[in-house]
C-alpha cells in the first residue's frame, strides 16, 4: 500500500508531497523479517529514483527514507540487502554514501558468495557517466577494484558462468574499459602495480594476458565506441544484456595486444573507433574464436530483470505500467 500510494509515474506527485504520504502511512515497520514490506519499500524507492530508470531528477525520497530508518537499517540488514542497496544508489554519491555508513563492511557487500558485486553490476549495466562517481566512491571507501565475481558470458543472460574481475568486465567494451581506465587513474593507483596486482588473479590471466601486454593496454590512446543501451520493451529500463553482441573491432585489438602483433600505430588513435559501428556483430551472427558466448538462449533478452521475472509469473499477456 505504501509503495503503491507513492512510486507510481502515471501522476506527476512532488517528493514532498511523496514524503508527507510516506509520513501518513507508516507506522511501526518492521526490518527484522528481511522478506518484510519495510524492506520491499525502501528497496522500491531506492530503485525508482536510480539514475538508470529515467523516472526521476530527484533522489529527495530516496534520502529521506535513508535518513529516517538509518537505526533500524543498521540494527538489522544483510549482506544481500546492502548489495541491492549499493546497486540502487550507485547512480547518487549522496544516496551511496548514506548506504556505506549502514555498517563498516558495506562496501565488500555481495549478492551471494563469490558472486558479482555492486561495482560489477554497474560496469555491466552500460556502465552510465552516472555510475562513475559512485564507483569512485566504492573505491575510495576501500572496495577491491581486483574482486573476483562469477559473471555469465553475457552478463544477465542464461549464459556459461564466467568468473570476472571489474577490470576483465570492463575490458568486454571499449568504453567501459576506457572508464574504467580514468577512474583508476584519476585514483592515483601506480598502474604498473595495479597491472601486477590484477594479475595475481585468474581471469585475465586465462584469457592469455601478461603484465606487459595488459600495461600496454593500460598506456593505449584509443577512441571508445559509445553504444546505445538495450532498453527494456516493457519499462524502458536498461537492460542487463550488454553484453550480447560482440565489438569485434575491439576484440581484434585485444587479440593483437595480448599477440604483441598489432600493426596500430599507438602514438595516433585519435581516429580509432569513430568508424567502428558497422563492426558490432550480433549474437545470432557467426562469432570469432575470441569472442563470448552469444544468449540465444535468454527468452527475456528484450526485458529488464524485474519485468521477465513478472512476465514469467503471469504470462505472456504481462504489460507492466509506467513505473
Amino acid at each position: 500500500m505504501v509503495t503503491a500510494a507513492t512510486i507510481t509515474s502515471t501522476i506527476p506527485i512532488p517528493p514532498q508531497q511523496r514524503i508527507e504520504a510516506l509520513r501518513l502511512l507508516i507506522s511501526d515497520l518492521e526490518f527484522s523479517d528481511h522478506e518484510s514490506q519495510a524492506w520491499k519499500m525502501v528497496l522500491v524507492l531506492l530503485e525508482r529514483e536510480r539514475a538508470t530508470t529515467g523516472l526521476c531528477t530527484t533522489t529527495q525520497v530516496s534520502e529521506w527514507v535513508l535518513d529516517r530508518f538509518l537505526a533500524d537499517l543498521r540494527a538489522s540488514h544483510s549482506p544481500q540487502l546492502v548489495a541491492w542497496l549499493l546497486t540502487f544508489s550507485l547512480g547518487s554519491v549522496d544516496l551511496l554514501r548514506r548506504v556505506l555508513d549502514i555498517d563498516e563492511h558495506a562496501v565488500h557487500a555481495c549478492f551471494v558468495d563469490g558472486a558479482y558485486t555492486p561495482m560489477h553490476g554497474g560496469i555491466a549495466e552500460n556502465f552510465a557517466d552516472a555510475m562513475v562517481p559512485g564507483i569512485e566512491e566504492l573505491l575510495r571507501r576501500g572496495a577491491d577494484p581486483h574482486r573476483v565475481g562469477m559473471t555469465s558470458s553475457s552478463y544477465g543472460g542464461n549464459d556459461s558462468e564466467r568468473l570476472d574481475t571489474p577490470t576483465s568486465l570492463a575490458m568486454r567494451r571499449s568504453s567501459a574499459f576506457w572508464k574504467w581506465r580514468q577512474i583508476i587513474r584519476n585514483l592515483g593507483y601506480d598502474i604498473q602495480e595495479f597491472v601486477a596486482e590484477e594479475l595475481e588473479h585468474a581471469p585475465l590471466v586465462v584469457l592469455g594476458w601478461t603484465v606487459g601486454t595488459l600495461f600496454k593496454l593500460f598506456e593505449l590512446d584509443f577512441t571508445p565506441l559509445e553504444l546505445e543501451p538495450n532498453l527494456c520493451t516493457q519499462c524502458k529500463r536498461v537492460v542487463y544484456h550488454t553484453l550480447d553482441d560482440d565489438e569485434i573491432w575491439w576484440e581484434h585489438l585485444l587479440d593483437g595486444i595480448k599477440a604483441e602483433e598489432t600493426t596500430l600505430d599507438v602514438g595516433d588513435q585519435s581516429n580509432l573507433g569513430d568508424d567502428q559501428s558497422d563492426e558490432i556483430q550480433d549474437d545470432d551472427e557467426d562469432v570469432s574464436v575470441s569472442s563470448s558466448a552469444s544468449t540465444e538462449s535468454s527468452q527475456d533478452a528484450d526485458l529488464c530483470w524485474k519485468c521477465g521475472i513478472m512476465q514469467r509469473i503471469y504470462g505472456a499477456d504481462y504489460e507492466r505500467g509506467d513505473l
